[in-house]
């Protein structure tokens, strides 16, 4: 920005110079004459001014003055140029900051997540393995329960039969001891009707 306000008051001026250069280049020099009296605001010592002069030593003085002007005007112009480069770059920076501050607290607040997250996904496995180890005891429980209870059912099975066994054999015991019984019943009455009849009682 400085150099380009730099550039357009050096090229102004440059033009005023040519402008001023060109009328003299133009008319032959004439030596000032020794009565002028030299100006007050001169302070180098020189060739009097002459009458025809006095319009390009005028026109000298307005191109200095407009050059000063447009010196002034370029400096001024950069310094407000620089004062606004100064505060963009203030409010550049602040927006900067004011950003990585935000992106800093999105960066943590994202970390934050995350680790609730990561706890979460933790709790979340312990209680699904504590839920599976739980329904693996369930079902070893439920598979010796009923294996205990296939065991029960063929023990009173097998007690059953060995009841139904033992009812018979004592059955066929109590029908051979009473057929036995009759039969000693009847020996005995036969017996008795010998002995009767042989000693004839």
């Amino acid at each position: 920005m400085q150099q380009a306000l730099k550039s357009l008051w050096t090229d102004e001026l440059s033009d005023q110079l040519r402008q001023l250069a060109a009328p003299s280049a133009r008319r032959p020099s004439v030596p000032p004459p020794e009565n002028v009296v030299r100006p007050a605001f001169s302070r180098e010592r020189g060739p009097s001014v002459g009458p025809q002069q006095k319009p390009e030593l005028s026109a000298a003085l307005d191109a200095v003055v407009r050059a000063a002007d447009l010196i002034k005007s370029a400096q001024d112009r950069a310094q407000q140029a620089e004062e606004q480069t100064r505060q963009l770059a203030e409010r550049t920076a602040e927006q900067l900051n004011a950003a990585e501050q935000q992106l800093l607290s999105l960066q943590e607040r994202a970390r934050a997540a995350e680790e609730r997250l990561e706890a979460v996904t933790e709790r979340a496995a312990e209680k699904l393995a504590d839920a599976d180890a739980q329904i693996r005891a369930a079902r070893d429980h439920a598979r010796r329960q009923e294996e205990r209870a296939s065991a029960s059912e063929i023990r009173a099975e097998e007690q059953i039969s060995e009841a139904q066994s033992l009812l018979k054999e004592a059955n066929d015991r109590i029908f051979a001891a009473e057929t036995r019984a009759l039969e000693s019943k009847e020996d005995l009455a036969y017996l008795e009707n010998y002995i009767r009849e042989r000693f004839a009682i």
